[in-house]
């Protein structure tokens, strides 16, 4: 087995690259977390860099974490391995994405399908790398792929119904903001806070918020039942 080669690099140089990246986002809350752990002595794995092109393989989250440590300017030791397209790249990223650190999710793998698909990667390499069945694979871009302008969307959870259909600009730009739990989730909550008497009414934002969501509310039950 050949021996990793690791070396010292600025932060500055490390370049995140979404054609490579198997992710939708760069998570902010685990950025926070390996900061914290940086800042308190711990060690964490060597990000993985494709060598001599400086591009982010593996450890996005640990890189980030790095410069809100030390910033741009600092330091931080990388492994380097050899990759022969972006294609490749994006197969290693994904693979190794699939089985450790936080867990990808469903839209994740959806956006790593089409970016690897973009590349005409294989059906076969992209089960492998992430771990589907053939059936697997087709479920997902069956229940979560939308087109918007010609062009496949990976759709969020709250946005899964929309399969199969073509979004609108409003609607792309929904997809890309949406988070969390459905809105049959957010609608229990926030009725058992009504119901309960326990809304912050001091907090003008958050009247303010459910002023709009009344509003936005009324005219689509209105638009609804005029269609």
């Amino acid at each position: 087995m050949t021996k990793p080669v690791i070396e010292t690099v600025q932060l500055e140089r490390c370049i995140h690259d979404e054609e490579v990246y198997p992710r939708g986002a760069v998570d902010a809350t685990t950025v926070r977390r390996l900061a914290k752990a940086m800042a308190a002595g711990e060690e964490i794995p060597y990000p993985i860099l494709w060598a001599g092109k400086y591009i982010i393989v593996d450890g996005v989250h640990r890189i980030e974490a790095a410069r809100r440590v030390l910033g741009d300017g600092g330091t931080i030791e990388v492994e380097w391995r050899e990759y022969k397209n972006k294609a490749a790249a994006l197969l290693a990223a994904a693979e190794i994405n699939s089985r450790h650190g936080r867990p990808m999710s469903p839209s994740d793998v959806t956006l790593c399908i089409q970016r690897l698909e973009a590349f005409a990667a294989k059906p076969e390499d992209i089960q492998r790398c992430l771990c589907l069945t053939e059936e697997g694979l087709a479920k997902i871009i069956a229940e979560r792929t939308a087109t918007y302008r010609g062009k496949p969307v990976a759709l969020k959870f709250v946005m899964k119904h929309l399969a199969g259909t073509k979004l609108t600009r409003e609607q792309a730009e929904a997809n890309k903001h949406a988070w969390g739990h459905g809105p049959g989730h957010h609608a229990s909550q926030l009725l058992n806070l009504l119901e309960a008497s326990a809304i912050e009414w001091d907090n003008e934002k958050l009247v303010a918020k459910l002023c709009a969501l009344r509003d936005a509310l009324v005219d689509a039950l209105k638009r609804r039942e005029v269609g």
